[in-house]
């Protein structure tokens, strides 16, 4: 977070002086209207809508993005809450059949050869 405030204050101090370096007037000429500011001005005015465009054009996929993300999520609790539950179930299975392992002991197998 902070590289990213350090170029907006890097960017600001350069279209400071961009705008104090130029400021000759130029006519722009859009379907018939006609103006004239500085360069500066008409550059920021173009900047920000080109910005404004491509968030537009953006927004769409961002919402379908964060609606599948938020479906991802509940899938995930509803897993987790499920495994939780299984591991319950597990747990009481194993402590129920605790006194029968005691009974049966498993074979000695630490002198048996490994066997690929």
């Amino acid at each position: 977070m902070k590289i990213l405030t350090l170029l907006a204050v890097v960017f600001t101090i350069a279209a400071v002086a961009f705008a104090v370096q130029n400021p000759i007037p130029v006519v722009v000429t859009f379907f018939g209207w006609q103006a004239q500011e500085s360069l500066a001005v008409v550059l920021a005015l173009v900047f920000g809508g080109g910005v404004l465009a491509g968030i537009c054009v953006s927004f769409p996929s961002m919402v379908g993005r964060m609606r599948k993300i938020s479906q991802l999520r509940h899938q995930v609790d509803e897993q987790t809450r499920e495994l939780e539950a299984v591991n319950h179930q597990l747990t009481e299975t194993r402590l129920k059949s605790a006194p029968i392992s005691n009974i049966i002991e498993p074979p000695d197998r630490t002198n048996e050869p490994f066997k690929w």
